[in-house]
């Protein structure tokens, strides 16, 4: 009998995603993590002629945003009679080791499941979002502190794809996409608005020219992109919802407050006992550099 085979589905592309951008980065100082946000500003900016006395000072408004980390841990235990017959050589594993990599992945798949959630401070879903609260400011109070946000409710078309690019360049967000990020059925959606699956389509499939080649109408075998920004599945992610995000100047990361950390725990009961924990915070600069469109039909 060989190691067990493991049928249990926990993806973490969203952690994955951050990962290959270098986001995932060690925190600056202490917590709550703080910066300033500017969310307005009085212009005095003009243009004037010789000898023209000055006008108003420019002056910025800044309010604190102040952001709180959350912690996700899994326990484990293996009985004193388990751990004798992992010494005897009487298991077809080291239980210990194989129960303790399990909770791993479920530490890291519970993590995941929190960043693409709605609890407030955790998941992306309340953080990009035209209202509430995001870091101790309120969208209701600072108007500028809120993410475009666009209901579709209806299907994935080429044109709400123009209008989503419309809305995040065009005032007051005025930003360039680093990635759109969307779940399985949409990345399907979107692939199949120009290709052999569209009721009417330009495109052609080009059949193979040499004997033996595959016949593969799919069109996911290079990451596709909308006028120049990749398109990232994410696995777990509501199917109904598709997000632009803007990474640059780090304007998204998640800040480790506690890497991956095993520990081991005092013997409780004849039972060895381990915790698995992480602590971190998603951290969004601006919430204003981000889109979110809503009711896709799946």
């Amino acid at each position: 009998m060989g190691v067990p085979i493991d049928l249990t589905s926990r993806p973490t592309d969203f952690w994955n995603l951050l990962q290959s951008q270098g986001l995932v980065r060690p925190p600056m100082g202490g917590t709550p993590l703080k910066w300033a946000v500017q969310y307005s500003s009085t212009t005095g900016a003009e243009v004037f002629v010789e000898n023209q006395a000055l006008g108003a000072n420019s002056k910025r408004n800044l309010a604190q945003a102040s952001l709180s980390p959350f912690y996700v841990r899994a326990p484990i235990a293996v009985t004193g009679h388990v751990m004798d017959q992992v010494m005897a050589g009487g298991t077809f594993e080291d239980v210990a080791q194989g129960e303790l990599d399990n909770a791993i992945k479920d530490t890291y798949y519970l993590l995941e499941q929190t960043l693409l959630g709605s609890t407030q401070d955790r998941g992306l879903a309340s953080i990009i979002d035209s209202s509430g609260t995001y870091a101790g400011l309120d969208a209701a109070s600072y108007t500028s502190w809120a993410s475009a946000e666009t209901a579709v409710s209806g299907v994935m078309t080429a044109a709400v794809m123009q209008d989503g690019y419309e809305t995040i360049r065009s005032a007051p967000y005025l930003t360039r996409p680093s990635v759109i990020a969307l779940p399985t059925n949409q990345m399907t959606n979107y692939t199949s608005l120009m290709g052999p699956a569209a009721s009417s389509t330009p495109s052609r499939v080009m059949l193979p020219t040499q004997p033996g080649q595959p016949h593969d109408i799919g069109l996911l075998r290079a990451p596709p992109e909308f006028n120049g920004i990749p398109l990232v599945e994410i696995n777990g992610m509501t199917s109904t919802e598709v997000y632009w995000l803007d990474f640059t100047n780090e304007n998204v990361t998640l800040q480790m407050i506690r890497d991956l950390r095993v520990e081991k725990y005092a013997k409780t009961n004849d039972n060895e006992q381990w915790v698995v924990s992480m602590g971190c915070a998603l951290k969004v600069k601006s919430r204003r550099r981000a889109l979110k469109m809503t009711g896709v039909t799946a």
